[in-house]
């Protein structure tokens, strides 16, 4: 079972070592910008919510290699991102996911590693980024969420903004060989508290992940009649 880790306690040489890995993820964020929000014309479609108090998660529809990236541009605030392993390992993806310090997460009983990992990041006051449906969207619409969202909401008693995000699909989609152009459009829902602490259970963990996707299907069905014009 997994237990919230300590609050942190770094020393001199790991509190320099941060500073240097948010320096470089700065220069990072600058090069992004410059390149992407032209390229792919990111824009949010109405204003970035108020961010409750305390741990906060931002769960997202899946669609493109992408996907962190265009977050990113649109909320001011640093995400780390929690991925599947596969990602992570992808030799063309290692380095940029090794900067932005994305989490992975591998399947079965390693799993436990990431989670803790992911929960250690909000006892720091990050935001933690999720795509609850574990893996990129064959064809760009929504499929079944995983659990993983609504247990780490629960032990790090973190509120949720489900966000929706469309024409994503067209960028770099799973079966695309190349990235393309697109006009992708990203709205916001409103806040979810965390799931009640107890009783824990999977059904319980199942319906508050089907609330999170509920909630981030509509904010996507708002993105995609905000105007959405496809790039030849």
């Amino acid at each position: 079972m997994l237990t919230p880790p300590p609050p942190p306690n770094p020393g001199a040489l790991r509190r320099a070592v941060e500073g240097a890995y948010d320096l470089g993820y700065g220069a990072l964020r600058v090069v992004v910008l410059l390149f992407f929000r032209p390229l792919f014309l990111v824009r949010r479609v109405d204003p970035l919510p108020a961010f409750p108090p305390g741990p906060l998660i931002v769960c997202a529809n899946h669609a493109s290699y992408f996907d962190p990236v265009f977050l990113q541009l649109v909320i001011r605030r640093r995400i780390v991102f929690v991925m599947t392993n596969d990602f992570y390992v992808l030799p063309a993806g290692r380095w940029f996911f090794w900067a932005a310090r994305a989490i992975p997460v591998a399947s079965g009983r390693l799993a436990k590693t990431g989670l803790e990992r992911a929960l250690l990041q909000l006892r720091k006051g990050r935001i933690i980024g999720i795509f609850p449906e574990g893996r990129l969207s064959p064809d760009g619409s929504l499929t079944r969420p995983q659990r993983g969202d609504a247990l780490l909401a629960r032990m790090g008693r973190a509120h949720i903004l489900p966000v929706g995000m469309f024409g994503n699909h067209r960028t770099w989609s799973r079966d695309a060989r190349w990235a393309r152009r697109s006009d992708v459009r990203i709205a916001f829902g409103s806040p979810i508290p965390p799931p009640e602490p107890a009783p824990p259970g999977r059904e319980a963990e199942r319906a508050y992940a089907q609330r999170i996707m509920h909630a981030v299907a509509e904010a996507r069905e708002r993105a995609r009649a905000a105007g959405y014009s496809p790039i030849p």
